[in-house]
């Protein structure tokens, strides 16, 4: 039993290693059972972890960027504009920083990269917002305002954008028109000069006087204006010249001055010969007497009065260095001032201490100046244009005789007003001790001083011309004379003596008083001999002197140069003005923009390429322009111009034209009768082209929308640069109702683009000779050039880019684009119709077009000139023309370039068009293989057609290719390839093999056309009528859809039983010799004179216009209406809807357009129609034509076997 059991069961040691293996597989199962675990959240606690720092990055960033923005939130933005950019940055850099954020990651993947890029895209889309409305407020004149109203008023759909931005212009400008009605006058220019407070029973007490800011210019007082000065009203007529007393001199700032140094000043003028101050007051009687104004009388007797703005706060400046660098000089200057009793030397220290300068003129010789920076910009700038060269230009005649003068010390002639003395302080260090002073005459320095002085001595000149004596006087200095040399020596003595009773002091060492012919002032060389003023050399030398230092450092490579240095410059040249004229200032005008880009006076400005250029125009051309000089009166306009030159610009386009005056007209007249021509009416005849010549063009979308001024000046620039070659020589008088536009073309611009503009045309006219002379009209009477620049080119088409693409894979690469402008060229190179940026040339047809793979699609109405340039006919007529012996004569030449356009007219456009293309291919094909495609050798043509033949070509194509190559050589003059045996039976051939056969349309019958219209009986649908009408036009008059597309409602004239129809062009009509066709009334619900009549009322047409009678329709709230362009309906869209319509009643017939015209003409016939009037009705030359579309019933085909008899 035992034994039994031992074996059937296990034993311990089996048991035993039986369990240990379990245990051990349990145990492994175990282990990787919890590093699976183990594993598993590993990668999630990393995955966690990794979440929860993008996060909380992604929330710092946030954070960051909101705690910048606090910080800088509590600041209070000046200006709107710029609060809106600081806003707009912020959001950009969040978006940036956020991106940053994102790729921080030492290991970067796709999911680290794609948010990056989305917050890259937000931040440039933000950008190019902020751009689009940067464009938007600086293309309005109403600025930012449009952009709140744009961004205020948003519009759903994208695409009405440009509506959106129109909208909210007129809004913008809406309120801008209403705040400024609502607008009053602020503080302190409003009217009202006092106010009242109420009391305690409401009523109003005694007015309170308002305070006005700076001073009264009548009475110097602070606190009020003249118009509410109460001297103003109190002044008396007569001026007591010896009423000046120690009491005028009391005021707020009595106490400061000492009255010993009044008494002083008062005594000085009294008994010092050498000294100006007092002078003009010890001669008041003389001014009194000559009718001096109050003013100027007041300024004499009282001071003058600075015309402050707002009162200056007092402050204490240090001298300027170069008053520091000559002490000696300085002081021996106040010492001099002080016993002339300019100065006074005060003991309190005065309200305002300006500094002390000294200044070098030409010669090296220093002056004392007072710096009045500080007060100048207190004071109001009165506008007054001082008389110098070019007033005293148009004064004097060849032949005078000249005598110049010179004022001493002429600005401490005017007394300063005693209250304002003390802003005209200043100190100076004696040893350890600092002295006090201040100006009681006009010091130099002070901005209006020479206004005020100009306006003193103003009377002194209206009262000497009174007298009949020519004079000018230029601050201080003066230039008088006469035609002889006698009046002139004793208009001189009366002059000085004029000047010496008046007052003035007088430099006898700079005196002239004998008259001579050839004189100086001014710096200019007055030779009256000759009638000529210059440049003097001195001037001219120090002028080239500088100039060529300055080219020699820029060819070392140096751009940059002191403000002051290059300013220096531009003054100097500025200053030839009166001899060199407005060039002074178009051609400085880059030299001021490098001045204007300097950031401070002490600075240094890198001078620009044109400021170059300008710069080696002057060194090259000032001698040359000096020594022609200037004659006298010579800047005036000239009565008689060669062109004049009429332009305008609207939002679309620009426009102008061009008309030949009279007198260059009558020069070609009489050039062309010395050559020989003695037939005036003929020489007219090949002249009248000249006379008169449009221009037109239209904008790109970004031109479109910059200013008016930029418009119209590139306006005159295109139209000037189109016709440089017919302008050349010649003077034009450009004529504009742009104001900036005629200013800038005299001296410039001061705004970078418009000056480039200018520059161009500036060159342009330099180029070709042409002198511009601008004149500025009122607009009405510039209508015809505005109209001009409305006007839609229908020439102004180009190639779509997928048709392009398949010529270029055909015929490419194509290098020159014949017909183009800059915003539809398809190749770099290219031609113009007018002169656009990027043109390499105007009129196609003035450039020769070999040596280049031409990419050429004319306008159909330069379809003729086009080939007339390929096939060269105009080079043969030439040649032709100059083996007669005819080439001199002028107008025989002339006919010879019109023949050569008549001659291509010997086909119609189309046919033309299509010869040419046929042409184009067999010139590709036979100088592919080497030989030449005019003349044409028969064997070459007959190669050619067979390989036509070889490819399958019909014989239409093969009709088309014989007659294009008869058709060029017999343009040419040459003998005819075609004319061989070989030619004609391989033409022969074609016709009986490659014949297509023809599938003809089903015609259209009258029962049809009924049905048609009695389903549309009741209609007002304008588009429904329209497609009727056309169709009961087609069927009743059989025309042809070019005749039909091309009726204008001129073309109808309505009678009481009929309407006639003028056909014009027509497909029989070579001639052009027109056809009428008659259409009677009918008695159906088809008669087209009924639907006529219905579309005449719906339409609102008027049979007197020119416009197309069948125009597209558009729809707008379910009603349709005609487009308003002028354009015909397109031969798809008429297709489609004229079969559309007939199908609706017969869906299983097979129609098409002809199905119309052969439809009318099958019926007509079936109606036993005379057929000659049938023929002549659809315009058929011959019965055959005929015949082809007239449909035979099938009885009268067996009307022909029935009458057999069998």
């Amino acid at each position: 039993m035992d034994s039994a059991g031992e074996a059937g069961g296990m034993s311990p040691t089996t048991r035993h290693f039986i369990s240990n293996e379990v245990q051990k597989a349990v145990d492994a199962s175990q282990n990787n059972l919890l590093t699976s675990m183990q594993t598993m959240m590993d990668a999630n606690f990393t995955n966690f972890r990794q979440s929860i720092e993008t996060t909380q990055k992604d929330l710092s960033t946030t954070q960051l960027a909101k705690i910048e923005e606090s910080m800088f939130g509590s600041y209070k933005f000046k200006r709107h504009g710029n609060e809106a950019q600081y806003r707009g940055n912020i959001q950009v850099i969040s978006k940036l920083r956020e991106a940053d954020t994102n790729l921080e990651n030492q290991h970067i993947t796709i999911d680290n990269v794609t948010p990056a890029r989305d917050r890259i895209k937000e931040g440039i889309d933000l950008l190019n917002e902020r751009q689009k409305l940067i464009k938007i407020a600086d293309s309005s004149p109403l600025g930012w305002k449009v952009v709140t109203e744009y961004q205020a008023n948003p519009i759903a759909d994208n695409s009405d954008d440009e509506k959106k931005i129109s909208k909210a212009q007129a809004r913008a400008e809406k309120k801008a028109k209403e705040s400024k009605k609502q607008k009053s006058r602020p503080h302190p220019y409003a009217r009202q000069p006092y106010t009242t407070t109420p009391n305690r029973f409401g009523r109003s007490e005694e007015p309170v006087p308002v305070s006005r800011p700076g001073n009264c210019f009548k009475c110097g007082g602070k606190g009020h204006w003249v118009r509410e000065c109460k001297k103003q009203s109190t002044d008396v007529k007569e001026i007591s010249i010896d009423s000046f007393s120690l009491s005028d001199l009391k005021s707020d700032h009595s106490t400061i001055l000492c009255k010993e140094s009044v008494c002083s000043v008062l005594h000085s003028e009294s008994i010092n010969s050498n000294s100006p101050v007092g002078r003009l007051r010890h001669h008041l009687h003389k001014w009194v007497e000559t009718g001096a104004s109050s003013y100027c009388i007041e300024v004499i007797q009282s001071g003058y009065k600075l015309p402050f703005r707002n009162l200056p706060e007092g402050v204490s400046l240090k001298n300027n260095r170069s008053a520091l660098d000559n002490p000696e000089f300085v002081i021996q200057e106040i010492n001099e001032l002080l016993q002339k009793g300019c100065v006074s030397e005060i003991t309190l220290k005065p309200k305002i201490i300006n500094p002390l300068t000294v200044a070098y003129n030409k010669k090296g010789k220093p002056r004392l100046v007072l710096d009045c920076r500080h007060i100048n910009m207190h004071l109001f700038k009165f506008k007054y244009r001082y008389e110098d060269s070019e007033v005293a230009r148009d004064i004097f005649e060849k032949g005078d005789f000249l005598f110049s003068y010179d004022l001493k010390s002429a600005y401490h002639h005017i007394p300063i007003y005693v209250d304002h003395r003390v802003y005209l302080g200043f100190s100076w260090n004696f040893g350890n001790k600092t002295r006090y002073f201040v100006y009681n005459v006009l010091p130099f320095g002070l901005s209006t001083a020479g206004f005020i002085f100009s306006k003193v001595t103003r009377h002194f000149v209206k009262h000497v011309r009174s007298m009949d004596i020519k004079l000018v006087m230029y601050l201080d200095d003066g230039l008088a004379g006469s035609c002889s040399y006698s009046e002139a020596l004793r208009i001189s003595e009366l002059v000085k003596t004029e000047l010496q009773s008046f007052g003035f002091l007088l430099a006898h060492d700079k005196c002239d008083w004998e008259p001579k012919q050839v004189a100086q002032w001014l710096g200019f060389q007055w030779n009256l001999e000759e009638g000529i003023i210059r440049v003097t050399s001195d001037r001219v030398h120090r002028v080239l002197s500088l100039l060529r230092e300055i080219l020699r450092q820029v060819g070392r490579g140096q751009v940059l140069f002191s403000a002051k240095l290059i300013a220096s410059l531009v003054g100097q040249i500025i200053s030839t003005k009166a001899v060199i004229g407005d060039e002074v200032r178009r051609s400085t005008r880059y030299l001021y923009f490098c001045i204007e880009g300097r950031a401070s006076w002490n600075s240094k400005v890198k001078l620009s390429t044109e400021a170059i250029k300008e710069m080696t125009f002057w060194n090259e051309n000032i001698d040359k322009l000096n020594a022609h000089g200037a004659h006298l009166k010579s800047f005036s306009l000239p009565d008689e111009s060669d062109f004049q030159l009429f332009s305008d610009a609207s939002n679309t386009g620009f426009g102008g034209f061009l008309i030949q005056t009279d007198s260059l007209y009558s020069q070609d007249i009489e050039s062309a009768q010395q050559q020989g021509c003695d037939d005036r009416d003929q020489v007219h005849g090949s002249l009248i082209s000249r006379g008169r010549d449009q221009v037109h063009g239209s904008w790109t979308s970004s031109e479109s929308v910059k200013s008016s001024t930029w418009r119209e000046l590139e306006s005159v620039h295109r139209i000037i640069q189109t016709k440089s070659v017919e302008l050349g020589n010649s003077n034009v008088k450009v004529i504009s109702d742009n104001k900036n536009v005629c200013h800038i073309l005299r001296v410039g611009s001061k705004t970078n683009e418009l000056q480039n503009i200018a520059n161009d045309i500036f060159e342009s006219c330099k180029e070709n000779r042409i002198t511009i002379f601008p004149c500025w009209v009122p607009r009405n009477e510039n209508q015809e050039a505005d109209s001009l620049s409305r006007m839609s080119d229908r020439d102004d088409w180009g190639l779509s880019q997928s048709v392009f693409n398949t010529l270029e894979v055909r015929y490419g690469p194509h290098d020159y684009d014949r017909f183009a402008c800059h915003y539809n060229n398809k190749c770099q190179r290219f031609s113009s119709k007018v002169w656009c940026p990027g043109t390499n040339g105007v009129n196609a047809f003035m450039h020769s077009w070999s040596g280049y793979n031409n990419l050429i699609v004319p306008p159909p109405s330069m379809a003729a000139e086009a080939i007339n340039k390929c096939l060269g006919i105009h080079r043969g007529i030439n040649a032709a023309v100059e083996q007669s012996g005819a080439a001199n004569n002028i107008f025989m030449e002339d006919l010879a370039a019109k023949m050569s356009h008549f001659v291509v007219m010997c086909k119609s456009e189309n046919t033309a068009s299509t010869y040419f293309g046929h042409f184009k291919r067999w010139s590709a094909f036979i100088k592919g293989q080497g030989f030449q495609d005019i003349p044409a050798q028969p064997i070459h043509v007959a190669l050619y057609i067979t390989h036509l033949l070889d490819r399958g070509s019909s014989s239409h194509v093969i009709n088309h290719a014989i007659y294009a190559i008869k058709w060029a050589h017999d343009l040419n003059g040459m003998a005819d390839p075609t004319n061989n045996s070989y030619v004609r039976s391989l033409q022969e051939a074609a016709r009986r093999i490659a014949t297509p056969k023809v599938v003809r349309k089903d015609p259209v019958s009258t029962e049809l056309l009924i049905s048609l219209c009695d389903l549309h009986a009741n209609s007002n649908d304008l588009l429904i009528v329209r497609d009727l009408c056309m169709i009961l036009f087609s069927f009743a008059g059989f025309l042809r859809f070019d005749e039909l597309s091309n009726l204008k409602c001129c073309d109808v004239k309505l009678f009481e039983h009929y309407m006639s129809l003028q056909i014009n062009r027509s497909k029989t009509d070579q001639y052009r010799q027109g056809n009428e066709i008659l259409i009677a009334k009918g008695q159906t619900s088809a008669c087209p004179m009924s639907m006529m009549s219905r579309y005449i009322t719906l339409a609102c047409l008027d049979l007197q216009s020119s416009d197309f009678l069948f125009k597209p329709i558009f729809r707008s709230k379910g009603i349709s209406k005609l487009v308003y362009k002028n354009k015909k309906l397109s031969y798809t869209t008429a297709r489609e809807t004229i079969v559309s319509r007939l199908k609706s009643v017969n869906p299983n017939a097979n129609f098409g357009l002809h199905s119309l015209r052969s439809g009318g003409a099958t019926a007509a016939v079936a109606g036993d129609v005379n057929e000659r009037c049938v023929k002549r009705h659809g315009r058929w030359k011959c019965d055959t034509s005929k015949d082809m579309y007239i449909v035979d019933q099938i009885s009268s085909r067996l009307s022909v076997s029935q009458q057999l008899g069998l």
